[in-house]
């Protein structure tokens, strides 16, 4: 069987275990999935002992001696293994090396554009728009509406510059905020087709004085 990129991901995680816990000698297994370490097994790049296999369907597998060479040359033993006689294969195990640069300026973070469902943004004062519980997956619009309402508020408010004791931990200090704009949540009805159907409203309300 051919070797995946996974199969030799597999082998150094394997080869790793082992050694993390003290078993370089060959004398101890760690547990490794069967699927996946079967073209291991095939290609005598592991040692498995099945007695030790668990419901999750690994089984005890240690690298072999050939196992321990691929990982260090990347070439497949020529042993003739599981009946197939094996050629001499360069295997991709290749650790690339990046050369370290002096530091470059940093670029702005940026965000792609995200396409907002609820009309928040085009929302004036005095206005509201209403969602039913079935336009939302969980059945109940006003649970679901609430963080996203708490998130609008946030994204429409700006630091004054100030700060005050965090409340969770007042030996440390958060920056004061003021909205900009401010939305409320109601849970509510609308008559569609004269029947009267369940949800919740969200209002964009005036800014009160300080």
């Amino acid at each position: 069987m051919k070797l995946t990129q996974a199969s030799i991901t597999l082998l150094a995680a394997i080869i790793a275990a082992t050694d993390a816990n003290g078993f370089e000698s060959g004398c101890g297994y760690v547990a490794a999935s069967y699927p996946a370490g079967k073209a291991l097994i095939e290609n005598g790049l592991i040692d498995v002992n099945a007695d030790v296999k668990n419901e999750a369907d690994e089984i005890g597998a240690r690298p072999s001696v050939a196992g321990r060479e691929y990982a260090k040359s990347g070439v497949l033993p020529t042993d003739d293994i599981a009946g197939d006689n094996k050629t001499e294969t360069k295997g991709p195990v290749v650790r690339k090396s990046f050369e370290i640069e002096e530091a470059l300026p940093l670029p702005p973070k940026t965000r792609a554009p995200v396409e907002q469902l609820y009309p928040f943004d085009a929302l004036q004062v005095g206005q509201s728009f209403f969602v039913a519980n079935s336009d939302v997956k969980s059945g109940a619009a006003f649970k679901t509406l609430q963080s996203t309402v708490n998130s609008a508020n946030a994204r429409y408010s700006e630091e004054t510059g100030e700060t005050r004791p965090n409340k969770r931990d007042p030996s440390k200090t958060v920056p004061v905020t003021r909205a900009t704009r401010k939305f409320e949540l109601r849970h509510s009805e609308k008559v569609v087709d004269g029947v009267a159907v369940q949800g919740a409203r969200v209002f964009r309300v005036a800014l009160t004085a300080e």
